[in-house]
């Protein structure tokens, strides 16, 4: 067995320069400390309350984690002995929890001794995590090193071409969604997908978020004044001493259904 430094053996490497971005993440596959780990600049930035995939363990099996703390220079430079891992992806284009949600999490995990990966894992929504209510939408727009005018026998071609233009579809940041384009020129995919072929106009992919549907009216009520009775006011005056007093404890409201809990809460 060939004999190993304990500097081979930490992954230190005094020669490599350090990483110019490093992030601590909480896993939420129940690891109960943090780790660091590198963030190349083609990832950069990543904010607190992101979701990144990073490789974990001997066989560097991709798992799910919160960016917790962006480390600062002097913690940077800290690392500069080690070689650590690099983050492979960033799930999230702005935070799922802002400071005060993380701050929460920290103390949750701290009073109920849970891992802060999975403390924050709970936090978010499945519907989020699992990303209902958003699609990916393609949207064309006119290629810039094509021809003004190429010839085309397509009558539909033609007309995709000009619908393109009548709305300043020129680059990727001025586009048209598919469909509207494909219903303004009464035509099927396949006319849009020769031009594409041709080089002559070019797809991007946008996500967009569905609209939730608006409620019925009769649904919800206006926000109206609570009248308490006398027990309500009680149950509310014991528990507004609590607050007063700065002091965490637990109260219970304790009654049968309809007895007026809610109204208290």
């Amino acid at each position: 067995m060939p004999a190993r430094t304990t500097r081979e053996l930490f992954d230190m490497d005094p020669s490599s320069q350090p990483p110019a971005h490093v992030i601590r993440v909480a896993l939420a596959t129940g690891a109960d400390q943090c780790f660091d780990y590198a963030v190349p600049e083609a990832l950069w930035p990543v904010e607190p309350g992101c979701r990144v995939a990073v490789p974990f363990g001997k066989g560097d099996r991709t798992v799910q984690g919160f960016c917790v703390e962006v480390l600062d220079d002097a913690a940077t430079d800290q690392q500069a002995h080690f070689r650590l891992k690099a983050v492979k992806r960033v799930l999230d284009a702005e935070p799922l929890l802002d400071a005060s949600l993380l701050d929460l999490a920290r103390w949750i995990s701290d009073y109920y001794v849970c891992p802060l990966g999975q403390t924050l894992e709970a936090m978010v929504p499945a519907a989020v995590k699992k990303d209902i209510g958003v699609k990916t939408e393609k949207r064309f727009y006119l290629a810039g090193d094509a021809e003004p005018d190429p010839p085309l026998r397509s009558h539909k071609q033609r007309r995709i071409l000009e619908i393109l233009r009548e709305h300043g579809a020129t680059d990727a940041d001025h586009t048209v969604p598919a469909a509207d384009l494909l219903a303004l020129a009464e035509c099927g995919s396949v006319p849009l997908m020769n031009l594409r072929r041709a080089g002559l106009v070019k797809m991007t992919r946008h996500e967009v978020y569905r609209a939730l549907p608006a409620v019925p009216a009769g649904l919800y009520r206006d926000e109206a004044v609570v009248t308490l009775n006398a027990d309500q006011e009680r149950c509310l005056a014991a528990i507004e001493t609590e607050l007063v007093a700065g002091r965490f404890g637990v109260s219970l409201l304790h009654g049968v259904t309809d007895s007026g809990k809610t109204e208290v809460y």
